[in-house]
């Protein structure tokens, strides 16, 4: 999956991202802030290009991810 693919999949079940993040020392993530969670009045947090860079288990298969967090409502 490309980032923009993963952009339009989290945009089309929390909404549009409200504010991002990038460090120089994170590559090419992103971290991305969006309002509307799966939970009224929580929000949600997600990586958005961790699972371009795959980790290798211990049986040496490649494992993309993204993280996702809700927050806690306010």
């Amino acid at each position: 999956m490309s980032k923009s693919e993963i952009l339009d999949h989290l945009e089309a079940h929390f909404g549009p991202f409200a504010e991002g993040w990038k460090d120089p020392n994170w590559g090419d993530i992103q971290v991305l802030r969006f309002n509307r969670g799966p939970i009224s009045g929580a929000g949600v947090l997600a990586t958005v290009g961790l699972s371009l860079a795959p980790l290798v288990g211990p049986s040496g298969r490649r494992i993309s991810i993204e993280l996702v967090m809700l927050l806690s409502p306010q």
